[in-house]
């Protein structure tokens, strides 16, 4: 499979008066800017702070409390079926979503890791949800 990974350059990425020198991956037909979440931070673009907090509380507190449920991996002792509303209908997003290029040998080691604890299967086929 070709590489559609042509280059690198460094640039000057700014957001009112916060600069930062980053570099940039030029790809082949790519439709939509990929910000690294470092740079989504620093330019402040979306704040953590919400995500931080789990029903109010900070998050490590939460793992404090329910330690046993952070810990390990286990399966569901039978199967589980999510009631939808009748009037559900599917939705997707028009494009997958993308790992950033320099990531992409640490993601697909990690789906293959999480693949052989029998966490996710592969699915090879758009399902009803999902087309």
């Amino acid at each position: 499979m070709k590489s559609k990974f042509k280059a690198t350059l460094t640039a000057t990425v700014n957001k009112q008066e916060k600069l930062l020198q980053e570099e940039i991956f030029v790809v082949q037909e790519l439709r939509q800017t990929l910000l690294g979440r470092q740079v989504i931070e620093i330019l402040s673009l979306i704040t953590r702070s919400s995500v931080d907090l789990v029903a109010g509380q900070p998050a490590n507190e939460i793992h404090v409390k329910y330690s046993k449920l952070f810990s390990g991996i286990e399966k569901l002792k039978s199967n589980y079926s999510i009631q939808l509303k009748t009037n559900a209908t599917p939705f997707s997003l028009t494009t997958s979503r993308r790992a950033p290029i320099p990531l992409l040998p640490k993601v697909r080691e990690e789906l293959k890791h999480m693949e052989s604890l029998g966490v996710i299967s592969p699915i090879n086929e758009p399902t009803e949800w999902c087309k």
